[in-house]
């Protein structure tokens, strides 16, 4: 875990106040025990970074803690965190800092507080049925994206990651989105690096492989299923019921004929 980031073993390296260079891109490093990091990058590919630390007394309570901030101290991302070569967490952050830089929509959509932390017990993971056989045989992989789309319907990766949740509860917000069936896949998330993702939800970096893959739910039916079962035949796909109430009370739906005219609400369903 890291170190102090308000010094560097090379003396003179930290400073009472930043440089005059803008920075172009500025976010909080949560660090475990609450501290914080105040990142910025100076130029667009992060060769140059400046960062200081930021502690909280809570004497006043938590409501009304106090930040005790340190000197700023400049260098590469990997320099100014101030941890020993080769320490797996500040290679982790590295490597999220340098993902978010390709990122499409950078620096737009890049996160204003990242947090990278070590995976504990399971998380879950929810995708098309159709890719259950795929996930089987090769884990969860978005390079192996195909016929099947993205559990929103999008047709390619969304980012170069695997979006977790930490409940079964939680993976329910997926499957909401869902056009056809799902699946809901635990992932053992030891030895994994979690981040979070730029809206709120948390992304696993690298592919799953199927052994730390177990399937929690299967078949989940998308919404509304219940209600409407699923029709067969070449013109399955698009349709819906309209019923027509009309003014006398009467009702009408579709399929099933329509009034040639009619006066009331039409309600979709």
């Amino acid at each position: 875990m890291p170190r102090d980031t308000d010094r560097l073993d090379e003396p003179g390296s930290e400073t009472a106040a930043p440089g005059p260079a803008e920075p172009c891109y500025d976010c909080e490093i949560s660090l475990p025990g609450g501290a914080q990091i105040e990142f910025s990058e100076l130029d667009p590919e992060g060769k140059a970074c400046r960062t200081r630390r930021v502690e909280f007394d809570l004497g006043g309570g938590r409501s009304r803690r106090r930040p005790i901030e340190g000197g700023y101290v400049s260098g590469s991302a990997g320099e100014v965190l101030t941890v020993p070569a080769g320490d797996p967490w500040v290679a982790a952050v590295c490597r999220a800092l340098e993902r978010e830089r390709a990122w499409a929509g950078a620096p737009r959509y890049r996160r204003s507080r990242l947090w990278v932390m070590p995976g504990k017990g399971e998380m879950f993971h929810a995708t098309a049925v159709a890719n259950r056989e795929s996930i089987s045989r090769h884990g969860l992989d978005w390079h192996r994206m195909g016929a099947a789309p993205g559990i929103a319907g999008s047709a390619e990766p969304e980012l170069a990651a695997v979006f977790v949740c930490d409940s079964r509860d939680e993976a329910v917000f997926f499957t909401a989105m869902a056009r056809s069936p799902s699946d809901v896949w635990a992932v053992r998330a030891e030895g994994l690096w979690i981040e979070n993702g730029p809206n709120g939800w948390q992304l696993i970096t690298e592919p799953v492989g199927p052994d730390r893959l177990r399937l929690a739910e299967r078949d989940v039916p998308p919404p509304g299923a219940e209600d409407h079962p699923q029709r067969h035949g070449p013109s399955a796909a698009y349709q819906s019921t309209l019923t027509i109430r009309r003014a006398d009370g009467s009702v009408t739906s579709w399929p099933g004929g329509l009034p040639e005219s009619w006066d009331g609400d039409a309600q979709p369903h």
